[in-house]
């Protein structure tokens, strides 16, 4: 006679291999989105059960949002199950938590809430850092790989807390990076400098002697980037020295830079600024006015920005930077494709784009229908 632990483990046991067999099929595409699940009667006698554990089964899957019921018809794949429509957005701060966050970041979640009010997809945040304050996102993110419960991920940042992790390791999920370098086993938004168009939009505009700002260059060669920057300068018919070449924290310190490099009195200074990072656009330009500068008869100014979302400016400035909103969009759009067994590239370049053509890279409207047709 078995015992009393053995009758209790045993719907169980047959509970969880019916969930595992009909997950399997889903993500297999061998029962698609709308298909009909298997009747009870036909799932007990397969599984060798009764109908009860068969139930109890499908209402895992149906919590799960794998599986709709209809009354008096049976059990369906849900049209938009996770595994096909959850795109995770792994972030590695919290928007809001801290005055540091990078405007990248911000930018990258409100185009990750815009996603879930107009897109036919989910986009689910995982705020991970090594603080143990993030441990629950961790834990959660993990699970959700593990559980099939996400269609791809998205890294913004690069995912270097996540090595040897399914995160990274999983051969069933489709990666998509945002970097200069590509990462294995993802594909790669792969970004380039954008110091050149900055430099070409200042020449178009007749100017010649180039001072830049960036934000704290610490985990930098200081002497290399000098040297490069200047290069670069240099190849366009242009001139800077070292000292107009400058490092900021995030924060009020950019102004007293440039309120610094264009102060009164000074024979030679520079006739343009080209301000590297977004994070120290407000900050930057408002020096400018502190200098008793007009922009841009005595200085033309050029910035970065992270698109559609952009610093403010205290003074007329030319944007120049990366679109967030077309990133998320080619993100997912990669994803589905990986999904239907379609080939990928290792990478995809990011267009540099201007701030007059911002809503023509979008092209939020025709990523938004190629994403719902891939999830039909």
């Amino acid at each position: 006679m078995p015992s009393v632990t053995r009758l209790v483990e045993r719907p169980a046991y047959k509970q969880s291999e019916i969930v595992d067999s009909l997950l399997r099929q889903i993500i297999a595409g061998k029962l698609p989105p709308r298909s009909q699940i298997p009747s009870l009667n036909a799932l007990a006698e397969q599984f060798k059960t009764t109908n009860n554990t068969v139930q109890l089964a499908i209402r895992r899957l149906r919590e799960e949002e794998y599986i709709v019921t209809v009354p008096g018809k049976g059990a369906y794949v849900s049209e938009k199950p996770p595994h096909l429509t959850n795109f995770g957005i792994v972030f590695q701060q919290q928007p809001g938590s801290m005055p540091s966050v990078s405007s990248y970041l911000r930018a990258w979640h409100e185009e990750t809430l815009r996603a879930n009010e107009t897109g036919p997809y989910r986009a689910m945040p995982f705020y991970v850092a090594e603080a143990p304050a993030s441990w629950k996102q961790q834990q959660e993110l993990m699970a959700a790989v593990e559980n099939h419960r996400l269609s791809g991920l998205i890294f913004p940042n690069p995912p270097f807390l996540f090595r040897n992790t399914p995160v990274l390791e999983s051969p069933d999920l489709p990666r998509v990076t945002i970097e200069y370098d590509a990462w294995p086993r993802a594909h790669c938004i792969q970004l380039a400098s954008i110091l050149s168009p900055m430099l070409d939009h200042l020449a178009s505009r007749g100017r010649r002697r180039i001072a830049f700002i960036t934000c704290d260059l610490t985990a930098l060669d200081v002497e290399e980037y000098i040297r490069s920057t200047t290069d670069a300068v240099h190849a366009k018919g242009m001139s800077t020295r070292h000292h107009w070449i400058h490092a900021s924290p995030m924060g009020g310190w950019a102004s007293t830079c440039t309120e610094l490099l264009f102060c009164a009195g000074q024979a030679d200074r520079p006739d343009a600024l080209v301000i590297l990072d977004d994070n120290i656009v407000p900050a930057a330009t408002t020096g400018l006015l502190a200098a008793g500068l007009r922009v841009p008869d005595d200085v033309e100014v050029v910035a970065h920005a992270n698109f559609p979302h952009p610093t403010p400016s205290a003074v007329p400035a030319k944007r120049i930077g990366y679109n967030i909103r077309w990133m998320l969009n080619r993100a997912i759009n990669i994803i589905l494709q990986w999904r239907q067994g379609k080939e990928v590239p290792p990478s995809s370049p990011a267009p540099i784009v201007h701030d007059d053509e911002v809503s023509e890279v979008s092209s939020d409207d025709t990523a938004n229908a190629h994403a719902e047709r891939e999830v039909r």
